[in-house]
């Protein structure tokens, strides 16, 4: 039977360091540089997270994880006044014609 390659004592052994993988992309993905559409600033959209939404049928993103909260909380206060004013925005009213004569309804 052969001998184990084992070290003597006061031997200095030198062991090859792993070598370096590159980053897997996850399904086929890579990341990729996308511009944001409120604030110009480029910005990662990694693999991990493009496997995310196209699971969940997400549209690629827009804005920035810094801008997307700021826009979300925008639409929501729209979505709120809209709710607040019986469902319509101030400019849309409802019109009732009977005859020649205009009625505005609220």
């Amino acid at each position: 039977m052969e001998e184990e390659n084992k070290p003597v004592e006061g031997e200095t052994v030198i062991v090859a360091a792993p070598e370096a993988e590159e980053p897997k992309a996850d399904n086929g993905y890579k990341d990729i540089t996308l511009t944001c559409a409120e604030c110009g600033k480029e910005f990662v959209w990694t693999a991990g997270e493009q496997a995310f939404y196209a699971e969940h049928g997400f549209r690629q993103p827009k804005r920035c994880k810094e801008c997307r909260p700021i826009h979300n909380a925008r639409i929501d206060e729209a979505r709120k006044e809209r709710a607040a004013n019986g469902g319509y925005s101030d400019a849309t009213k409802s019109v009732a014609v009977t005859d020649d004569s205009k009625t505005i309804l609220n």
